[in-house]
């Protein structure tokens, strides 16, 4: 399947790359933001210096994280550290904000 590139909201996440800043995408249930984080992950990652952590609740590779730590352990795995621009795409019913604070800390 094709992923139209929404220029708008990719204009906006784009500005953000390489300020060493988080980007989250959030919003009501079936408006489009693992579309625009597919979008993301296929116009940047084979940037050198990407750093994507995409992770698709409704995939059966990722069943096995059913928590918080789970979610935290995967991330701790495939964590980058700066340069690179840190891009959490989490699709399912995992709550990462504590673990956004904590990568924000580690980053400052």
């Amino acid at each position: 399947m094709q992923i139209i590139t929404r220029q708008n909201y990719a204009s906006q996440i784009d500005t953000w790359i390489g300020k060493e800043q988080i980007i989250v995408l959030i919003g009501q249930r079936r408006v489009g933001k693992s579309y625009v984080m597919k979008d993301f992950v296929q116009r940047h990652q084979q940037e050198p210096d990407a750093n994507i952590i995409y992770i698709d609740k409704e995939k059966i590779a990722f069943k096995y994280i059913t928590n918080n730590d789970e979610l935290e352990d995967y991330i701790a795995q495939h964590f980058v550290i700066w340069p690179s621009a840190i891009v959490l795409g989490v699709v399912g019913a995992l709550a990462p904000e504590h673990l956004l604070v904590r990568l924000a800390d580690q980053l400052s």
